[in-house]
C-alpha cells in the first residue's frame, strides 16, 4: 500500500475506535461531542482522589509539625483558592477548542509560550515520576515488600503510557468509572483509622511561617493543573454552559483534594500520637501500613492493589499534556502555524 492509502486506514481506524489524532490545532465543531458537562466532576475527581493527595497531607505532622485545626483551615483556604484556577481555565476549553499551552500565546507571544511549554514538560515529567514512585512504594507494601518499588513503578508507568496514547475518551471514560472504587477504599481507610486520629492541638497553635511553607504545597499541588485544564474539556460543545463548567471542575477538584488531604493528616497525626506502627519514611507507606494492620493482608492488598491504580489516573493526563507540548514545540521549530 502507498504511504497515503495507509494513512487513510490509519485515520479510519482511529476514528472507529475513537482515538484521540489531534494535536495543537483547533477541534472542530463537529468533533465536539462530549454533551455531558458532568464528567468535567468525575474526571478531576479521580485525578485528585490519588494517593499523592494523602501523602500532601501527611507532611503537615512530618514535616511542618501542624496542629490537626490549623493544618485541615490550611488546606481548605489553599485548596479553594488553587480549585478557582483550575475551574477558570477549564472553562475556557469548551468556548476555545484550544489546548491551554496555545492560549499562552495571547498573554506571552509565540516564542514566550514556546518557553513556557517546556517548563511545563518538566513539570509534568516531575509530578508524574513524584506519582508513579508512591503507587510504586504502595505495591512494595504488599507481601512484605515481594514486589520491588521499581517493579511497581514500572507496572503503573506501562498502564499510565497505554491509557495516554489512546487519548482524551478514553482518559474520560476511565476517569468516569475509576473513581467510584478509588473513593470507597479510601472512604474505608477513613473507617478503620478516624478513632485513632489525634485532634488535641489547639488551634492557631501553629508558625506562621509553617502554615505558609505547608500552604504554599498544597496550592502548588492544586493550582499545578491550570496548564492542562482546558485540555480536559476541549471536546465539549462550544454552547456549553459556562457556569456549569466551572462548578463541576471546581467541585471536582475542591471536595476530593481537601478530604483526601486532611484524610493524611488525620493518619500521620495518628501514627505519631497513638499508632506506631503505621509510622514510615512516606506516605504510600503509611497508607499500606495502615490498611494491612486493620484490614488484613488479604483485604488490605486488595484496597492498595486499587489505590496503587488510582495513581493512573493522575499520571496519564500528565503524559498525554507533556505529548502535546513536544509536538507544539515541533511544530514551532518547522515553522508551521495554527490560527
Amino acid at each position: 500500500m502507498e504511504n497515503k492509502e495507509v494513512a487513510e486506514v490509519e485515520t479510519q481506524v482511529m476514528a472507529a475506535l475513537k482515538i484521540e489524532a489531534t494535536g495543537i490545532e483547533p477541534i472542530p465543531a463537529y468533533a465536539r461531542t462530549q454533551s455531558n458537562i458532568i464528567e468535567n466532576f468525575t474526571f478531576w475527581a479521580s485525578c485528585n482522589t490519588v494517593i499523592p493527595t494523602f501523602a500532601l497531607g501527611t507532611l503537615a505532622i512530618n514535616v511542618f509539625y501542624m496542629g490537626f485545626w490549623d493544618a485541615v483551615a490550611t488546606i481548605f483556604f489553599f485548596n479553594l483558592m488553587s480549585s478557582l484556577c483550575v475551574a477558570l481555565f477549564s472553562s475556557m476549553g469548551p468556548k476555545l477548542g484550544l489546548r491551554q499551552m496555545i492560549l499562552t500565546r495571547y498573554s506571552f507571544g509565540w516564542y514566550g509560550s514556546i518557553l513556557i511549554s517546556l517548563i511545563n514538560i518538566v513539570i509534568s515529567v516531575g509530578w508524574s515520576t513524584v506519582n508513579v514512585v508512591v503507587g510504586g512504594q504502595v505495591l512494595n507494601g504488599i507481601n512484605g515488600g515481594a514486589l520491588p518499588v521499581w517493579a511497581g513503578v514500572v507496572i503503573i508507568a506501562v498502564l499510565t503510557t497505554f491509557l495516554a496514547v489512546w487519548g482524551y475518551h478514553y482518559i474520560h471514560k476511565y476517569d468516569k468509572f475509576a473513581f467510584l472504587p478509588i473513593a470507597i477504599s479510601f472512604i474505608i481507610c477513613f473507617g478503620v483509622s478516624v478513632g485513632q486520629w489525634d485532634t488535641s492541638a489547639p488551634a492557631l497553635s501553629t508558625p506562621v511561617a509553617s502554615i505558609l511553607s505547608f500552604g504554599g504545597a498544597i496550592f502548588g499541588f492544586g493550582a499545578g493543573w491550570t496548564t492542562m485544564a482546558a485540555d480536559y474539556s476541549v471536546f465539549q460543545p462550544a454552547d456549553s454552559t459556562t457556569w456549569k463548567v466551572f462548578v463541576y471542575t471546581f467541585l471536582g477538584n475542591i471536595i476530593p483534594l481537601t478530604l483526601t488531604e486532611v484524610m493524611g493528616v488525620g493518619v500521620a497525626s495518628a501514627a505519631k500520637m497513638h499508632k506506631p506502627q503505621w509510622e514510615a519514611e512516606n506516605g504510600g507507606a503509611i497508607l499500606s501500613k495502615v490498611l494491612l494492620d486493620t484490614c488484613g493482608q488479604g483485604f488490605g492488598s486488595f484496597l492498595l492493589v486499587l489505590l496503587s491504580l488510582s495513581i493512573i489516573a493522575a499520571v496519564f493526563k500528565s503524559s498525554t499534556c507533556c505529548l502535546d507540548f513536544l509536538g507544539s514545540y515541533s511544530l514551532h521549530c518547522i515553522g508551521d502555524s495554527v490560527d
